[in-house]
């Protein structure tokens, strides 16, 4: 019996931690690969019963190592808790702050404004204390705590750069180094064909925002 799902949201995390415990194999497929494999199926259509009839389909492109049993990595899943709810910190504080900046924009002093400046201010040491906590965790692991060490010796790089990296890392142990480009969102996207020939190249962003 094989478990073929993507991993996304919480209810994958659920089934890898189930898989692993039960040591039943899984194919964890890619979300964009499915996605094309989709278009490639001509499924127009979207619903929970298609999804699943084209998973099922998606096993032939399963290769060599793909279909195991899950391994848990507590540090990856405790890093990525954390790195989730710094991100969502974030958000939050980012959507305070620009709620801020439109009252002051405006004549006249708003009540609200002394209340979005305690909660940004409440955000910002919620933010700083789960950073520490990241470090914490990184620096007690010994399999995490020297590629900290040499990847912060970088100059510019942060403590914040260096456990999403580090989470990076963990996360996809076989990437290449173009591939660990692409997952941050610091691949090129070139344009050059058609009318759009002359368009200038710019990063994808299309990683994680944490990276």
């Amino acid at each position: 019996m094989v478990f073929i799902f993507e991993p996304t949201g919480s209810y994958s995390s659920l089934l890898t931690h189930f898989c692993s415990e039960k040591s039943i194999k899984a194919f964890i497929v890619n979300p964009r690969q499915s996605a094309n494999f989709a278009k490639a199926l001509d499924n127009r259509s979207k619903s929970d019963i298609i999804d699943a009839k084209m998973l099922h389909k998606f096993h032939v492109m399963a290769k060599e190592g793909d279909v195991v049993i899950p391994l848990i990595d507590e540090a990856r899943e405790a890093l990525g808790t954390m790195s989730g709810y710094y991100t969502l910190l974030q958000k939050q504080r980012n959507a305070f702050s620009n709620h801020l900046e439109a009252l002051e924009a405006k004549e006249g002093k708003s009540p609200i404004e002394n209340k979005l400046l305690k909660e940004i201010t409440r955000l910002k040491e919620q933010e700083k204390k789960i950073l520490q906590e990241m470090k914490e965790l990184v620096l007690s692991d010994e399999r995490l705590s020297e590629p900290f060490e040499d990847i912060i010796s970088f100059k510019g790089v942060g403590d914040l750069s260096t456990i999403a990296l580090l989470h990076l890392f963990i996360s996809y142990p076989d990437a290449n180094r173009q591939e660990i480009t692409a997952l941050s969102g610091l691949d090129v996207i070139e344009t050059s064909s058609g009318t759009s020939v002359h368009r200038r190249s710019r990063i994808s962003k299309r990683g994680n925002p944490l990276y």
